[in-house]
């Protein structure tokens, strides 16, 4: 059932109802537009015998809640209050508080809604970071004192952006596509960045592990991010080859750090979310690096620890 609790918007079909409902009035559709999409987008929900209970209650929750219930859908989940089947998914006290729940939604739909929410048009969200931009920050934020990178420096080159619906299906905005590297001290020349190789992580998409790719996909905070960073200096880097990790292919280290997400050439790309975020990947990214794979280490162009006598 998909359940953890006997109110309305404690499953998960409910819930994925009432995002969907949210999306399509967001995209700017009529009450009774927003509806039609709904019931083809839900259609599984709505012809499974469990699931419409889940389905009507919730989107008549909600569009009442808006001010925007609309009487066929009023109707229907009356009606299903009424034939007490949804009652019959219960036992015990669940059962019992489950037919409170309803009782009270019931009274609710039959009372006068609420004035009607209005939705602001959606504004596309656009990259801040230009193309080929090259920016830089060092790691001097107290949880890495006392660790071997501590004041390395972080390079971030700007790929592009990428076109995702992260916020609301249907509605792609513009994150940006970066690329990360580590040094331990900034190169005089901006050319000289190309020499230091990049930082990646396993790229996959539907069927599984594809490649080894380098980019990184950065969905939210990146307005804040960048009053972080310092501007070193706009140049057409050198790509890497997505084929060919500095990390070995099977310790999947980046992925297993970032959030994986689909980017707009339908494959997944790790994301990050957030200055706080970053720095903490990072930090696992180098302890892991420093502590276990030393070739690791080389193959960034950063220098290894010395081993200690009797280790």
């Amino acid at each position: 059932m998909g359940a953890w609790g006997v109110k309305i918007f404690q499953s998960d079909v409910a819930l994925d109802v009432k995002e969907e409902f949210k999306a399509e009035l967001l995209l700017g559709k009529s009450d009774e537009e927003a509806l039609k999409s709904v019931l083809e987008l839900c259609r599984d929900f709505v012809n499974d015998m469990d699931d419409q209970y889940d389905f009507w209650f919730a989107i008549a929750s909600y569009s009442y809640e808006l001010g925007r219930l609309l009487p066929e859908v009023k109707d229907k989940a009356i009606s299903l209050i009424d034939d007490g089947g949804d009652l019959e998914r219960w036992e015990g006290r669940e059962k019992t508080k489950r037919e409170a729940v309803l009782k009270e939604l019931k009274a609710k739909l039959l009372s006068e809604q609420p004035p009607r929410k209005e939705f602001k048009p959606l504004k596309k969200k656009v990259s801040p970071l230009a193309v080929n931009d090259i920016y830089y920050f060092q790691l001097n934020d107290e949880r890495f004192k006392g660790k071997i990178y501590y004041n390395y420096y972080v390079i971030v080159l700007v790929d592009g952006a990428a076109c995702v619906d992260f916020r609301v299906r249907g509605f792609p905005d513009e994150y940006p596509l970066i690329y990360l590297k580590f040094c331990t001290s900034l190169p005089e020349r901006i050319e000289d960045l190309d020499k230091i190789p990049m930082a990646n992580y396993s790229l996959h998409g539907k069927e599984g592990y594809i490649k080894e790719d380098h980019r990184v996909l950065m969905v939210d905070g990146f307005r804040g991010f960048k009053k972080k960073l310092n501007y070193l200096g706009n140049y057409d880097f050198k790509r890497e080859d997505a084929i060919g990790s500095v990390y070995d292919q099977h310790y999947e280290i980046f992925y297993k750090s970032f959030k994986p997400v689909i980017g707009k050439d339908g494959l997944w790309h790790g994301s990050i979310l957030g200055w706080d975020i970053l720095l903490r990947e990072i930090d696992y990214i180098l302890g892991v690096s420093f502590d276990y794979y030393p070739k690791m280490v080389e193959k960034l162009g950063l220098k290894a620890p010395e081993k200690r006598e009797g280790t």
